[in-house]
């Protein structure tokens, strides 16, 4: 039986890895936001304190009355500026981790 889970651990591993090598460049700058913002909310992102934060700023709605269905509604309709919004952020990673010429 522990062997069927080393084996499983090994091929998440593996997968994991051809993951991050062929990634599209902005994918894991957005795992990794998404990964941030949604602390202690991974799975109900609309009720991370930051995204409902960021979602009011942007949209104007009230932080306290987003619902999923405002959230994914929003994520829909935004969704060509909030993949230049990870792409950037992506980019600023890389700036600060001195990864990329200035």
């Amino acid at each position: 039986m522990q062997s069927v889970s080393k084996w499983s651990a090994f091929r998440f591993r593996a997968w994991f890895r051809l993951a991050v090598i062929y990634a599209e460049p902005g994918m894991l700058a957005a795992v990794r936001f998404w990964w941030v913002a949604t602390r202690g909310h991974r799975l109900r992102p609309w009720r991370s304190d930051f995204l409902r934060w960021r979602l009011e700023t942007y949209s104007g709605q009230k932080a306290d009355s987003i619902t999923a269905q405002d959230f994914f509604r929003f994520a829909w309709r935004e969704r060509t500026q909030l993949s230049k919004f990870l792409l950037w952020t992506g980019q600023i990673d890389k700036i600060r981790k001195g990864k990329l010429a200035k």
